[in-house]
């Protein structure tokens, strides 16, 4: 390997390094932030929304990494693809980092816990969701196409069965106050945004 691939592969490797420790905090700031809502632990959303800047100052060093490997190293068009897609990734990271926040703006909304069977909806939802989540960096690092097309697949499902956590929550507009129906819906957009992105 010359000096120049080298220095390529090092560059390479700090960018995926940037890109992994950002989903990692994301996927931290998403689990962070259904814990704050369940416990109404205003302490743990406001820390959440607080790290939400650090997250943001890292997406655009990894993009700005990017922009900068491209000019340096012109690379072939597999690498340049690989550097186009994790700019957009990157991006989708940074809005679910984005999504923890709205999570924890809306659980310091709540004035008394969420009903049990409604907790429960968002606990399946946002399990699955992270799981997914998860999944899909790790076929994305790997470049794992069989393992992303699962994602693909099994977010499809989760968004179909949406429908129903929908209408029950409709179903109790007259058992529950304004403040926690609109929580509860805002939540489980947020999962479910959280299950596309993946």
């Amino acid at each position: 390997m010359t000096q120049i691939e080298n220095r390529m592969e090092t560059h390479l490797e700090h960018i995926r390094g940037l890109l992994w420790n950002i989903g990692s905090q994301a996927e931290s700031a998403l689990d962070d932030a259904r814990k704050a809502l369940f416990e109404r632990d205003a302490d743990l959303a406001y820390r959440v929304i607080l790290d939400d800047h650090p997250l943001d100052r890292q997406s655009r060093r990894c993009d700005s990494s990017c922009h900068d490997f491209i000019g340096r190293f012109l690379p072939g068009a597999g690498v340049q693809r690989e550097m186009t897609a994790t700019v957009r990734v990157n991006a989708i990271l940074e809005r679910i980092g984005d999504h923890a926040v709205t999570v924890c703006r809306e659980s310091l909304r709540l004035e008394r816990p969420l009903p049990e069977h409604f907790r429960q909806r968002i606990d399946r939802i946002a399990d699955e969701s992270l799981s997914l989540l998860s999944t899909a960096r790790g076929s994305f690092r790997e470049g794992d196409t069989d393992r992303a097309m699962a994602v693909i697949h099994s977010a499809r499902r989760l968004e179909n069965r949406m429908d129903s956590y929908y209408a029950e929550l409709f179903s109790e507009d007259e058992r529950l106050d304004a403040t926690t129906m609109m929580v509860i819906f805002v939540v489980f957009n947020i999962y479910k945004r959280v299950a596309d992105q993946a």
